[in-house]
C-alpha cells in the first residue's frame, strides 16, 4: 500500500467520467483521509487548477497527518513574459501553502510540461529549483502525457519525479521504454490515470454511448476479469505494480485512452 497514492481531483470538484455523486463532501473526505492513513497510502496528489482541492484537504487534514503532498503550477499560457511566469509561479505556491495550511510539501510538479518546454520554461525551472533550496518543497517535477514530452524534459532539465499515465488500456510509455528508462536513471515516477478516469471501474451499461467505437475491447477486458475471478479494482492496481501482464489489451490510441481528448458531452 505504500507504493500507492492518492488522487484529489474530485475533492474539489464534480471530476471524472464516472462520478455521478459530484465534489466529494468534506465529511467523507475525513473519512477517506482516515481509511487512506490507517491503510499506509502516503501520497497524496493535488493541484492548484483541481477548484478547491487544496483547501479541502487542508480543512480536512489533521495537524499531524503521514501523508507526503505533491501539489503542482498553475496555468501560465495566458502569461507570455516567463520572468512574470516566474513570479506567478511563486505567488500560487505560497497560496497553496496557505490553503493546504502546510509549512512545505513533498513535491512540486510543473503542471504542463509546455511550460517548461517553451522559450524562457528555464526561468520557471529556476524558481521551481529555488523553492527547493528554500527547504519549501522537497523534490521538483513535471506532469507529462507522452514520451516526446520526457525526451525533451531529460534534455534540458533533470527532474526528481516525473508524473505520467498508464494503465490496462494505456501503455504506451510502457511500450515505448520510458517508464523503465525514468527508473533506470533514478527519477521518482507516478503513475497516473490508472483507473482511467474511473472507466476501467465501470458497470457497462454504465459507460456513456461516447465509447461505443472502444466497447468491444472494454468488452473483452472486463469477460478477461470475469472468466479469471479478479476484481476490477484489483485488476487495475496489479497491473500499475507490475504484478500482472495485460500486454493484450494494450490499445494506445492516444483518442481513447487520453481523457484529455475526450468529448463526453457530445454523446
Amino acid at each position: 500500500m505504500t507504493q500507492l497514492g492518492l488522487g484529489t481531483a474530485q475533492f474539489g470538484m464534480p471530476y471524472g467520467v464516472s462520478n455521478r455523486q459530484g465534489q466529494t463532501p468534506h465529511a467523507e473526505l475525513v473519512a477517506i483521509l482516515a481509511l487512506a492513513s490507517s491503510a499506509g497510502i502516503r501520497v497524496l496528489d493535488t493541484a492548484a487548477l483541481y477548484g478547491n482541492s487544496e483547501a479541502a484537504l487542508g480543512a480536512a487534514l489533521a495537524k499531524k497527518h503521514p501523508f507526503r503532498i505533491v501539489t503542482k503550477t498553475p496555468d501560465f499560457r495566458a502569461l507570455p513574459d516567463p520572468v512574470q511566469g516566474a513570479a506567478e509561479l511563486r505567488k500560487t505556491f505560497e497560496r497553496s501553502l496557505s490553503s493546504l495550511r502546510q509549512p512545505r510539501v513533498y513535491g512540486l510538479l510543473a503542471h504542463n510540461a509546455g511550460d517548461l518546454l517553451r522559450p524562457g520554461g528555464d526561468m520557471i525551472w529556476r524558481e521551481m529549483e529555488g523553492l527547493r533550496s528554500q527547504g519549501l518543497v522537497e523534490k521538483i517535477g513535471v506532469s507529462v502525457y507522452g514520451g516526446n514530452q520526457i525526451d525533451q524534459i531529460l534534455g534540458a532539465f533533470a527532474p526528481d519525479i516525473v508524473q505520467l499515465p498508464v494503465n490496462v488500456f494505456d501503455q504506451r510509455l510502457v511500450d515505448s521504454g520510458h517508464l523503465a528508462h525514468l527508473k533506470s536513471i533514478g527519477v521518482e515516477v507516478h503513475i497516473r490515470s490508472i483507473f482511467l478516469q474511473g472507466l476501467l471501474l465501470m458497470a457497462q451499461d454504465q459507460i456513456p454511448r461516447y465509447f461505443d467505437g472502444f466497447r468491444s475491447h472494454i468488452t473483452s477486458y472486463f469477460d478477461r476479469l470475469a472468466s479469471a475471478h479478479i476484481g476490477k479494482i484489483e485488476a487495475a492496481l496489479s497491473y500499475a505494480l507490475q504484478k500482472i501482464d495485460f500486454a493484450q489489451f494494450a490499445n494506445n490510441d492516444p483518442d481513447w485512452v487520453d481523457p484529455s481528448r475526450w468529448q463526453i458531452n457530445a454523446g
